[in-house]
């Protein structure tokens, strides 16, 4: 099965039961398993949020394409609450079971499928780039299928799973939001607002002076019982247009399928001479701003405007419902002091300006 050739059955979205998506989520799981046996593949479980993430890998070729990533993430522990299966159908010759369902001539918004109408099962196609994700709720399992790992698009490799992890931390009390996020030994403030306001930028220019990189475009965080931030993904990306104004960053670039519209990107480590932390208490949410003043400074904001720059694009890229979600970000915003963070023209001011606004958060 491919993502353009798929039809499945005469059965449409709503009309399957859970049972018999279970069962065929059931097929999957066992379809994998027989293509591991016959292959073998690396395994690998990973900490995030406090909760253990399994992957597993029927054959070598999808493996890099999904962990680098997320490679800089603490083991975990052999008891995952979230268990990822996957493999590269160009290496295994192998493609999904054929679906009980029909899928709809036209994919909803962000690509996202709920065959049987509701949250039980559900399915990310993206046609652009020959990519499956499936997670089924009940047995917390998610599968990752692709025609040919070679052909995805440099975004998967700065943010695989994407879609598995939103749905996945919003039925554990964590949030997947969009935002950047750095910090020092007080604590991380988490940047958010629309592209082109700032963040990636800012948060490399954080990380370059030493300061600790968690995120700059995606992270996890959680309110209760005291607020906190964890990095998903340590992958950073450059617009093109700046790539001459960062040259250390630019020759660390790589874009692994280029088109006009991506941005290289970096994973950041040790190997990059770049502090990662994997998890930090949240001290404040800044919306960033260009300020057209030479000199950063930092002032205190409402929460409204911290949540109207949180809110709208987290719940659309993330594809995710309106209403349980959005008071989910409402409860994290309420949580920590909200800045603005009005960003001078010399970069050299922007991380002192960050430490200060951090410290007076902690505060």
């Amino acid at each position: 099965m491919s993502v353009d050739s798929a039809r499945g059955s005469a059965v449409h979205a709503g009309e399957l039961s859970p049972e018999v998506a279970a069962r065929y989520v059931d097929d999957v799981a066992r379809s994998f398993e027989q293509l591991h046996a016959q292959l073998g593949g690396p395994s690998r479980c990973l900490a995030l949020g406090g909760h253990s993430l399994r992957f597993a890998f029927a054959g070598v070729k999808l493996e890099p394409a999904i962990l680098s990533a997320i490679a800089h993430l603490p083991v975990g522990s052999d008891a995952p609450s979230l268990t990822i299966m996957g493999w590269d159908g160009a290496e295994t010759q192998a493609a999904l079971p054929p679906p009980p369902w029909a899928w709809p001539e036209n994919l909803p918004p962000h690509g996202i499928f709920r065959p049987c109408g509701d949250d039980s099962l559900r399915v990310f196609v993206a046609p652009w780039s020959h990519l499956i994700l499936m997670y089924h709720a009940a047995t917390s399992r998610a599968f990752v299928w692709t025609r040919n790992a070679a052909e995805l698009p440099t975004y998967h490799h700065a943010s695989p799973l994407l879609q598995v992890f939103s749905w996945w931390t919003r039925e554990r009390d964590l949030n997947l939001v969009h935002g950047g996020c750095v910090g020092d030994e007080d604590g991380a403030v988490l940047l958010v607002g629309k592209g082109g306001s700032g963040k990636s930028t800012t948060c490399l220019l954080a990380a370059e002076a030493g300061l600790n990189y968690l995120a700059d475009d995606y992270c996890v965080a959680a309110s209760a019982p005291s607020p906190v931030v964890y990095s998903l993904y340590r992958s950073g990306k450059l617009h093109r247009g700046h790539l001459q104004r960062f040259p250390r960053l630019a020759s660390l670039a790589i874009d692994p399928n280029a088109d006009e519209f991506e941005k290289p990107m970096i994973f950041l480590g040790e190997a990059t001479g770049h502090r990662v932390a994997t998890q930090l208490p949240l001290r404040a949410i800044v919306v960033p701003r260009i300020s057209g003043l030479e000199t950063t400074s930092f002032e205190r904001t409402s929460p409204a405007e911290a949540l109207r720059a949180l809110a709208p694009s987290t719940l659309l890229q993330l594809g995710e419902r309106q209403s349980t979600a959005l008071q989910s970000l409402a409860d994290l915003v309420r949580a920590v002091p909200s800045y603005r963070l009005n960003l001078g023209s010399r970069f050299e001011t922007v991380a002192p300006g960050l430490r200060e606004l951090i410290g007076a958060a902690a505060r």
